[in-house]
């Protein structure tokens, strides 16, 4: 079995265990090899990032509802300290590969947008 192939086989299994950032980190190295991603690749490089990420991104809007109702200073500094530990999260560096990755990948934009990600520019 070849790296990519290797890497591939983790991701499937990581789908089936519902490991969604190891399985974004095994389609990052898929995605790294210079062949470009097949349909099937391109599908799976989208469902993890969109269950990895989608997870923290509700996270952080929960987060913000409660900070917007919170009024005393103890709780206000609590959920700051939530939120920065969520964004925090989202801002690893494979994240900011996945945005790299999707730039050289044919057919791309459309799984940023889908993913919620078009605030940061490629």
């Amino acid at each position: 079995m070849d790296d990519k192939n290797y890497f591939l086989c983790k991701a499937k299994v990581y789908e089936q265990t519902e490991r969604w950032d190891d399985m974004a980190e095994s389609m990052v190295k898929v995605a790294e090899f210079k062949h470009g991603l097949t349909t099937e690749e391109r599908d799976l490089f989208s469902v993890a990032f969109k269950n990895s990420i989608g997870p923290k991104r509700s996270a952080l809007k929960i987060i913000s509802g409660i900070g917007d109702k919170t009024d005393t200073p103890e709780k206000l500094d609590i959920i700051q300290e939530l939120k920065d530990k969520v964004k925090h999260s989202l801002i690893k560096p494979n994240i900011h590969h996945f945005y790299n990755i999707l730039a050289t990948t044919g057919g791309a934009i459309k799984y940023v947008v889908s993913l919620g990600l078009e605030s940061r520019t490629l």
